[in-house]
């Protein structure tokens, strides 16, 4: 007895969607199981970080209670942290005995890994962020306050969400200060209340821009980032 021919030819037609569609064709109801995590990736580097003995376990000697960091985006040319203009704080870390590399290392990835892009300040349109040593802030009225607060709030927004500052740290610096010691010495900035802070400038670039940017400070300050 012959088969029907009708039935034939739906068989053979769905082999064929099957052989054009590859292993590229998933149905809605097939169960797709997620297996990769971005955070997984990042506590390993944690946990390689945390053993590595040649990476000092605290950032600064003698080891300070707080600290910030700054994202800024590439300069036009390496220039020193203190010359880029005063912008909020990208992080700023407390512990009471001594902020350290695991806490340094756990405050960037979460800001780098939030649920929002990182805001990364432009070096060339940054903003004042820094109360007057003279005494002037406090003449400010409330409604001067709430207008420079409206304006800050959208040019952060501008740097984030323009596209034109990425998210690919290149290198970074910390604020220092001269001196006659063989080591290089932390600038400790004013933060309130009679407190004071080191600072960590970290600089990023597009993507587009990123090999460039590492090749130049390799070739500048070695792959170290040393002079």
């Amino acid at each position: 007895m012959s088969s029907d021919p009708t039935t034939e030819a739906r068989s053979d037609l769905h082999k064929e969607e099957e052989q054009e569609e590859g292993d590229d064709y998933y149905s809605y109801d097939d169960d797709i199981i997620e297996k990769w995590s971005g955070r997984g990736i990042f506590s390993k580097i944690e946990q390689m970080v945390l053993e590595d003995a040649s990476i000092p376990h605290y950032l600064t000697e003698p080891p300070l209670k707080q600290f910030t960091v700054r994202f800024f985006d590439e300069p036009d040319s390496m220039c020193c942290p203190c010359t880029l203009p005063d912008t909020e704080k990208s992080i700023h870390m407390r512990s009471e005995s001594g902020v350290t590399k695991e806490d340094l290392i756990k405050a960037v990835t979460r800001e780098l890994c939030g649920d929002k892009p990182p805001t990364v300040f432009s070096a060339e349109n940054g903003y004042s962020d820094a109360e007057s040593s003279d005494g002037d802030a406090e003449k400010d009225t409330a409604e001067k306050k709430t207008k420079e607060h409206e304006e800050k709030g959208s040019k952060k927004r501008e740097n984030t969400e323009d596209g034109r500052n990425g998210a690919l740290m290149y290198w970074s610096d910390w604020m220092s200060k001269g001196g006659n010691s063989p080591n290089r010495l932390a600038y400790l900035h004013y933060l309130s209340d009679e407190q004071y802070a080191p600072e960590i400038i970290m600089y990023f670039s597009s993507y587009k821009n990123f090999n460039r940017r590492v090749e130049f400070v390799e070739k500048k300050f070695g792959k170290d980032g040393e002079l």
